[in-house]
């Protein structure tokens, strides 16, 4: 519409319309779809636990990285909305607020994606204490997921998708008196992909490299996965979404 053409509608509007405006209504904010069908495996590995209080906390701080990376909002509130409850607490800002946030996630990347599907898989690969602080390098596997297209495909990197690794750091909060202390929950499983209560305990991340170069272990695909696959690999047919495992005990403590 030309300048001209707005002000003659405008004009009309002032003499014939009482009840017209020149104001464009306030959209509505768009309703948040969680586009998140994936479920995650943790493969046993002897240097750790997982239904240790250690444990424990590896995975669900490592699941509320990628639960809040692509929850609602954007930084402290997509942690808040997306990472499972405590996270924004135990998230310490061991890391960069803006990494969170629908806007970050595969929707934005890949704006024609309508949900990931399939099985990620993880590793707890090194452990090690010094203190009351803990080290761990885990390894993330995501070749047996896919993003599902709006053309009803399934794409993913194949069989070139090898582990992605990361260290984290973490311990009690320092900030905390002794009485104020307790440890994350132990023995932690279920059917349901997220936990209802607060596991992480008071412990807190002090330190994350989620890209680190120094862990070899995390060089292959995830279990299953054949290794000729083409890159990317664009099918018909999702990827098996399996059980959760060991999951999260269903409505609230175990």
């Amino acid at each position: 519409m030309s300048l001209r053409t707005r002000a003659l509608v405008a004009a009309l509007c002032a003499l014939f319309l009482a009840s017209c405006t020149h104001e464009k209504p306030t959209p509505s904010a768009p309703v948040w779809k969680d586009k998140d069908r994936t479920t995650m495996r943790w493969i046993p590995n002897p240097v750790a636990d997982l239904m240790s209080p250690e444990g424990t906390f590896v995975r669900a701080i490592t699941e509320s990285f990628t639960a809040a990376q692509s929850g609602p909002g954007r930084g402290i509130d997509a942690i808040r909305a997306g990472g499972y409850p405590g996270f924004d607490h135990a998230f310490n800002n061991a890391w960069q607020l803006d990494f969170f946030g629908e806007s970050q996630g595969f929707g934005y990347l890949f704006p024609d994606l309508e949900e990931n599907v399939g099985t990620e898989y993880a590793e707890i690969v090194e452990l090690r204490r010094d203190g009351d602080q803990f080290t761990a390098g885990v390894c993330e596997y995501s070749s047996l997921t896919a993003g599902k297209m709006s053309d009803g495909t399934y794409h993913s990197g194949g069989s070139q998708s090898l582990g992605h690794a990361q260290w984290l750091t973490f311990g009690p909060d320092s900030k905390l008196t002794a009485e104020q202390q307790h440890s994350p929950m132990s023995n932690q499983r279920g059917p349901v992909k997220r936990p209802v209560d607060n596991v992480f305990g008071t412990w807190v991340l002090t330190h994350i490299n989620i890209a680190a170069t120094d862990l070899p272990q995390c060089n292959k695909l995830a279990p299953g996965t054949p290794d000729n696959w083409p890159k990317p690999y664009v099918r018909s047919d999702p990827p098996p979404t399996l059980p959760n495992d060991p999951g999260w005990p269903e409505g609230g403590r175990a």
